[in-house]
């Protein structure tokens, strides 16, 4: 399904040769006009860790001049794998899929605080989302202090 959309693959074994490659395939692809998703925790997990959550997607979004847009994704449809086959699992066609895009943000500086913003929007829709199926509460996660004020853009401006 992935290589169907012509991902920009990463080793997850260098950070900083995936961040070099990030930063100049997915500049290219956004001056092409096409759009780069990136998934910062680095594979599938059963439960979202915002400790994993690096800063590529910002600083992919600062390098090519473009708003970074938040998306929540969580669903149990596709059920992870095994070891090294995580992302081979098996389709649950009867679960849901849930996702909620944000509004764009300008990305500033290091992007320190956009990356709390992303952080906070994910957790706040995956708890909203718990809630309403009735799933047990996860342990505590630690806050993220609040991000300082940033200017966003309006959906028309984008």
């Amino acid at each position: 399904i992935m290589r169907a959309r012509h991902p920009i693959a990463v080793t997850q074994t260098d950070p900083r040769h995936d961040l070099k490659t990030m930063l100049l395939e997915g500049t290219a692809r956004i001056a092409n006009g096409m759009s780069v998703v990136v998934f910062p925790e680095g594979r599938r997990s059963p439960v979202f860790d915002a400790a994993r959550f690096n800063t590529i997607g910002v600083k992919l979004a600062h390098r090519a001049g473009v708003p970074i847009i938040p998306l929540a994704l969580y669903t149990n449809a596709w059920a992870l794998g095994r070891g090294r086959l995580n992302d081979f699992g098996r389709i649950h066609r009867n679960e849901k899929v849930r996702f909620a895009f944000g509004a764009p943000i300008s990305v500033n500086g290091r992007g320190v605080d956009e990356n709390r913003i992303l952080i906070n929007y994910i957790t706040d829709h995956l708890e909203q989302w718990r809630r309403e199926d009735g799933r047990p509460a996860p342990a505590p996660r630690e806050l993220l202090p609040e991000p300082a004020s940033i200017e966003t853009f309006q959906a028309g401006d984008v």
